[in-house]
């Protein structure tokens, strides 16, 4: 299930400035009937996800400004009888900024993964002369990308 709005922010504050309001919010439901519970969801599909952001245009109308945070859910997922994984829950927040050069061309300014300093994953199996459990560690840093588009 997946909600998704998107609407200028003056159709809550009148007088407000020229920004738009986006946020989408979705959950997943899934078994794998072939794997037996609990947790016997499908590995890949983040059972909850929600992300909320502003874009804003400063007077003028040259410079826009933006920013989003996203969400999005972890936990146990059971891979067969023997195998599991888990996830942690990532967060993430981007900025950008984008200047119209003239009619046909911008250029854009993006800082990506600002919240997320890690991701952590662990990997377990189990029968019954015994079982490991491998837990990996992976540090990140944000993302700074600039873009520049010349139409012609």
């Amino acid at each position: 299930m997946e909600l998704e709005a998107a609407l200028p922010l003056a159709s809550l504050w009148p007088g407000a400035p020229d920004a738009r309001l986006h946020a989408n919010a979705a959950r997943n439901w899934s078994a794998v009937r072939q794997v037996p519970g609990p947790d016997n969801r499908l590995a890949a599909q983040a059972p909850y996800s929600a992300s909320a952001g502003l874009d804003y245009r400063l007077p003028g109308g040259a410079w826009e400004v933006g920013a989003s945070v996203t969400w999005q859910g972890g936990g146990p997922v059971r891979l067969s009888a023997q195998r599991g994984s888990d996830s942690a829950a990532a967060r993430q927040l981007d900025l950008y900024a984008r200047w119209q050069a003239g009619r046909h061309a911008r250029l854009r300014v993006a800082v990506s993964g600002l919240l997320q300093p890690s991701e952590l994953e662990a990997a377990s199996y189990a029968d019954t002369s015994g079982g490991q459990r491998r837990v990996v560690h992976s540090p990140s840093a944000p993302a700074l990308r600039v873009t520049f588009e010349q139409a012609l």
